[in-house]
């Protein structure tokens, strides 16, 4: 069909096309009939691209670090893993030569994301390698940070009412003991009960 075979008519400024033996109605029909069923096409491409949009705008959302930390904390939580100090990001073992191990929260407790990120930030500043652990002491593990000054380390613990602090200089010494008196001579389970630093806290918010 040639555009001389084509007519057109103007309804409500809508430019109508007429081919050559097709009524004016037939043609006004038709069009209409494609206009909505392309403008169904095209709300329905756009509520689909909408869900891809928000797909990843899902999955750019920041993780906030109490909820990456929840996490590491339930993992911890199996049997599995023993009594000791992990890596969060990688769930190995830690061991430090020295300082004292604290922590300002422990399961029940409960922060904002916005407190909880305050609360890190303060222990990351006074810690000794810029480094979240998560200790696990007598199977409850909880985010801890390794602080090298004791005045510090006892000073932090006191104002988030914890139970105890861990110190290192004290497990390395408790290690050789065990390694040459073995775990239940009296010595050893002295120099055990040294390595834990007790402040007088309950280890709740207080």
């Amino acid at each position: 069909m040639s555009d001389n075979d084509i007519t057109w008519v103007t309804i409500n400024g809508q430019h109508i096309p007429i081919g050559a033996g097709e009524s004016k109605d037939d043609a006004v029909k038709k069009f209409l009939a494609k206009k909505k069923e392309d403008g169904v096409d095209r709300q329905e491409k756009q509520i689909e691209n909408n869900k891809k949009v928000a797909d990843e705008l899902n999955k750019d959302r920041i993780e906030s670090t109490q909820d990456k930390h929840n996490k590491v904390i339930k993992e911890l939580s199996q049997d599995k893993y023993a009594d000791g100090t992990y890596d969060t990001a990688t769930l190995k073992p830690v061991d430090y030569e020295n300082g004292y191990q604290v922590t300002f929260c422990q399961i029940g407790d409960n922060y904002d994301a916005k407190e909880y990120d305050s609360k890190v930030n303060e222990f990351l500043s006074a810690s000794s390698d810029g480094r979240v652990s998560a200790g696990k002491f007598e199977g409850t593990p909880e985010i801890s940070f390794n602080v090298s000054n004791r005045n510090e380390a006892v000073a932090l613990a006191e104002k988030y009412n914890q139970i105890s602090i861990w110190d290192w200089s004290a497990n390395k010494t408790a290690l050789a003991f065990e390694s040459k008196y073995g775990e239940d001579d009296p010595r050893t389970i002295e120099q055990w009960m040294k390595c834990e630093i007790k402040t007088g806290g309950t280890g709740r918010r207080s």
